[in-house]
């Protein structure tokens, strides 16, 4: 594995737990 694909792989991830902390929060009000 590349570091190139190690930080699409990092960034990725942190979109998804972006969208996920934004789905729990808009659910909660």
């Amino acid at each position: 594995m590349t570091g190139e694909t190690y930080s699409v792989l990092g960034a990725t991830g942190f979109v998804i737990i972006g969208i996920v902390s934004y789905l729990k929060i808009r659910n909660k009000k």
